[in-house]
């Protein structure tokens, strides 16, 4: 089951965060804190600064997630987007229907949210090591790539 997270959901999704900041290719991470984690977290739940979207299994743990933070455009400050920040599905529930799902969460809420008014765009990331996934077949346009030294 899809749903939006909640604070009761926070430890589960912190040690998620912590598997999905070990698979990084950005070695500097993987010894950091999850202080600005939390941070961000208590942003989106409490002041509704982005969104955060669950897989849950039958037994009531979390499989998967996406983090996403509302920002302002920096070359515009009437135009707001939604970042996804985390699309993660833990390895063992990988093959399943959870990313999928957690991906059409995030498109049909931020359409919503398109057609409201609230946001002009949207955006999905994806590190090197993620398996590759054709975005565009979702009606995404590749932007950019990013490169770290």
């Amino acid at each position: 089951m899809i749903r939006q997270g909640t604070e009761k959901d926070l430890e589960q999704i912190i040690s998620m965060l912590h598997e999905y900041k070990k698979s990084s290719p950005l070695e500097l991470l993987h010894d950091i804190g999850d202080d600005t984690a939390r941070l961000i977290l208590d942003k989106i739940f409490n002041e509704q600064r982005g969104l955060v979207f669950v897989a849950e299994n039958p037994a009531g743990s979390l499989d998967g997630m996406l983090i996403a933070i509302k920002n302002v455009n920096i070359w515009d400050h009437t135009i707001y987007c939604m970042n996804e920040l985390c699309y993660w599905v833990n390895p063992d529930a990988r093959g399943g229907s959870a990313g999928y799902k957690l991906l059409k969460g995030y498109i049909d809420t931020c359409e919503f949210m398109k057609r409201g008014g609230e946001i002009k765009y949207y955006t999905l990331s994806k590190m090197v090591s993620s398996p590759d996934l054709n975005y565009e077949r979702f009606g995404f346009k590749k932007l950019e790539e990013t490169w770290s030294r």
